[in-house]
C-alpha cells in the first residue's frame, strides 16, 4: 500500500517522494472515510511525522504524531501500542524542543499505556519498523489505490 512505499522511501531517505506518496494516502483515506478514523490514517500521520521530524521541524512532526495518536486512539482503542508508539514520538519531539518536562510526563505515558496494552516488549515501535501485519495490516483496496 502507500504506506508501505512512503516507508520504503522513508528508509531510503528520500523525504520529497515520501511525503508525495504518504499525502497521497491520506487524500485516499478522507475520501474513502471522510467521518472515521482508521488504522491507516494512523499510520500515515506517524510517517508523516518522521518526516518532519527528519527535516529538523519538530513542531510540525509533534502535531503529526498527536493526530496520529488521535487516529490510532479512536479506531483500535486507548490501550493499543500503536497509541503508546505514537506518544513517545511525540516525547522525542518535545525533548529535541526543550520541553522536557512535557517529554518526561509523554515518556511515563506511553510506558503506563505499553504495560496496559500487554505489550510483551513494553517499548514503542522503532522508527520505520512495521507494525505487526496481523493486526495493523493495511485496509486499502485496489479501488482506494487506484484514486
Amino acid at each position: 500500500g502507500l504506506c508501505s512505499l512512503g516507508v520504503q522511501y522513508l528508509k531510503r531517505r528520500r523525504l520529497r517522494e515520501a511525503v508525495a506518496v504518504l499525502e497521497r494516502g491520506m487524500a485516499v483515506v478522507r475520501h474513502n472515510h471522510p467521518r472515521e478514523k482508521t488504522p491507516v490514517e494512523g499510520h500515515l500521520l506517524l510517517r508523516l511525522g518522521e518526516v518532519c521530524r527528519g527535516r529538523n521541524r519538530c513542531e510540525e512532526a509533534l502535531a503529526m504524531f498527536m493526530r496520529a495518536r488521535r487516529a490510532f486512539q479512536q479506531s483500535l482503542g486507548a490501550r493499543d501500542v500503536m497509541v503508546a508508539t505514537c506518544g513517545s514520538r511525540a516525547a522525542a519531539c518535545l525533548e529535541e524542543l526543550g520541553r522536557v518536562e512535557e517529554a518526561s510526563a509523554k515518556h511515563e505515558e506511553a510506558v503506563r499505556m505499553l504495560r496496559m496494552s500487554g505489550s510483551e516488549s513494553e517499548k514503542p515501535l522503532n522508527e520505520h519498523e512495521e507494525a505487526p501485519t496481523a493486526e495493523y495490516k493495511e485496509t486499502s483496496t485496489a479501488e482506494e489505490l487506484a484514486g
